[in-house]
């Protein structure tokens, strides 16, 4: 399914393998349950990102993104290639997974 849009403020998706691409500019909250979600060549001024129920969420060193909301529940996989934020806040509960590079965790002091 391709859904392409002038404006979108949000996309919540279950049991989808969904991958946004090329969006530019402007705030975006993406909600994944289930399956796979991946981000590629988006350029986000502010990201809402929350994974549920055993999600698979990559992304991808070619996103540049301002300010970065993560919740990252149930089960569910984050994978972030490279730090691309300039601001982030994530919460991860006891099941979920999160890889990321070591560079995001300098000067964390809430980790």
């Amino acid at each position: 399914m391709y859904i392409m849009v002038p404006t979108l403020s949000g996309v919540s998706t279950e049991g989808l393998f969904t991958k946004i691409t090329g969006w530019r500019g402007g705030v975006l909250s993406v909600a994944q349950t289930g399956k796979r979600l991946l981000l590629a060549d988006n350029q986000f001024d502010s990201l809402s990102l929350s994974a549920y129920l055993g999600s698979s969420v990559e992304i991808a060193a070619n996103n540049a993104v301002g300010d970065a909301a993560l919740l990252v529940r149930d089960s569910s996989q984050v994978s972030i290639q490279k730090n691309v934020f300039k601001t982030y806040r994530m919460q991860v509960d006891s099941t979920a997974h999160v890889s990321l590079p070591g560079s995001m965790l300098r000067g964390r002091e809430d980790l």
